[in-house]
């Protein structure tokens, strides 16, 4: 069975769902990959009818400007794997075992984490020159993934 798959990752929370949607566009799955489901965000979703039962819903009404200042939406199946990670980190220092293994401790949501939270470091980075660059493993285990890194 062939199924779309969307990742919402919450913008001022650690907080990541995963939607699956059938060819038909029918949900087929919801999960919480990071953090919990709070009372406020049952509210929000379930009681006030902003739950994306259908693909279209989270094509139309979760792709709006409004929206996203809430969250992030991104379609199709997401590359898990600690190689394009590391690859992407591009700083390869430090042990690279250490680095694995502190991956493979991750869950499913905190590696969504940790590629957004690369991404923002990366710009960072970029704008901050005289910064030095943590090794990767320290970026994992310190959680680094997970700071504000606004330009």
């Amino acid at each position: 069975m062939t199924e779309t798959t969307y990742t919402v990752t919450l913008v001022k929370e650690v907080i990541v769902w995963e939607f699956k949607y059938s060819l038909n566009g029918d949900l087929l799955s919801f999960k919480v990959l990071e953090g919990v489901l709070s009372n406020a965000h049952m509210i929000w979703m379930f009681t006030k009818g902003n739950f994306p039962a259908t693909e279209a819903i989270i094509t139309t009404n979760w792709s709006t400007k409004e929206y996203a200042k809430l969250f992030e939406v991104k379609k199709g199946d997401f590359d898990y794997t600690f190689d394009a990670w590391y690859n992407y980190f591009a700083n390869k220092v430090g042990k690279l075992k250490q680095t694995k293994n502190a991956f493979n401790k991750l869950s499913k949501g905190e590696i969504i984490l940790l590629w957004k939270g690369t991404h923002g470091y990366k710009k960072y980075l970029q704008y901050n020159q005289e910064q030095s660059v943590q090794y990767p493993s320290t970026f994992i285990n310190q959680e680094s993934y997970k700071n504000d890194w606004k330009v």
